[in-house]
């Protein structure tokens, strides 16, 4: 059911995740070694290791209570959620099955990279979906945000909050809704006043998008691939 109601996104580009200079890097592979994905962030945040990636290898991964990043992480202690896994995914659907939380909240954390990850409400929603706080360096890139569930929620919502960010950087991402008007906001920003606040929209964003029924296309499960 999940699949079939995904918005089909601009191509995902391939990437590799690499250090500017040689570096340690902790690898978190869930679920096979751990249970959630706050599981995984809360262990890379108390790593040693430079360079933490979050590997998503199963698709969808249900949440139900928010994921929080908090301010463990800096220029030097960096952590990245992307997909992976044997055989490798492409992409990664994480869907929230409760109404009100937040999907990921990342609170007064730097040098947090999101990336190639569908992040849905599988329910009806009453609440935004995916709050930046005081954040730094923090990085979405080819993510598709919104709700994917047939019937309509609550009002006044939104569905990416951003609050006295710097450096932040949104690219190659869609925001979206199943029904038209589900949020009120694809993105809203707050407490912008002082002269270093920043946030960075690259070229294929697409923001305030309500998407039809028809125009979504069925989409079978996420592509993996074994190279």
């Amino acid at each position: 059911m999940i699949a079939t109601r995904l918005l089909c996104a601009v191509a995902p580009l391939a990437f590799a995740v690499a250090c500017a200079s040689p570096c340690r890097a902790g690898e978190y592979l869930v679920p096979d070694d751990y249970a959630t994905i706050q599981d995984a962030v809360d262990e890379a945040a108390g790593s040693l290791d430079a360079a933490n990636i979050v590997i998503i290898g199963q698709s969808p991964i249900y949440v139900s209570t928010e994921v929080l990043i908090g301010a463990d992480f800096d220029a030097g202690h960096r952590l990245v959620i992307r997909p992976g896994g044997l055989p490798k995914l492409i992409r990664a659907t994480v869907a929230s099955t409760s109404n009100t939380e937040l999907v990921f909240h990342l609170e007064t954390t730097q040098y947090v990279t999101i990336q190639d990850l569908d992040i849905v409400r599988y329910t009806t929603n009453r609440g935004d979906l995916m709050r930046l706080a005081s954040c730094e360096n923090v990085t979405l890139e080819r993510c598709r945000i919104g709700s994917i569930w047939t019937a309509p929620g609550e009002p006044n919502h939104h569905i990416l909050q951003i609050t006295y960010p710097k450096d932040v950087i949104v690219r190659n991402s869609v925001f979206f809704s199943y029904l038209p008007g589900e949020f009120n906001r694809s993105i809203i920003l707050q407490s912008m006043s002082d002269d270093d606040r920043s946030v960075f929209a690259g070229h294929r964003s697409v923001t305030l998008v309500d998407v039809l029924q028809s125009k979504l296309a069925v989409r079978a499960n996420p592509d993996a691939r074994t190279d």
